[in-house]
């Protein structure tokens, strides 16, 4: 059982299998996406934030995942997530 599975009290056999799709998915528009823009590019704000956003939202996923996979509690990860909100805000 993975440490993130032990603080969750629903059927967790679905959501593995659906975030990884999400994931999949994310990471080949990525992928095409590094290929469309260039370093000079100018793009709308709506489209950096939009990326600003999926950024920040994934970096703290990553974060609350591998801290429980180090074996943090949940609470010392989520402290550190609001912590990192916290900053990006300012």
């Amino acid at each position: 059982m993975k440490p993130w599975e032990k603080e969750h009290d629903e059927d967790p056999s679905q959501e593995g299998g659906m975030a990884l799709s999400s994931l999949k998915r994310t990471a080949k528009m990525a992928r095409e996406l590094v290929d469309l823009i260039g370093p000079n590019d100018t793009l709308p704000g709506w489209v950096q934030a939009k990326l600003t956003t999926v950024y920040e939202d994934l970096n703290d996923v990553h974060g609350y995942m591998m801290g429980l996979d180090r074996g943090e509690s949940q609470s010392e990860v989520q402290e550190a997530i609001n912590q990192l909100i916290k900053r990006h805000r300012r």
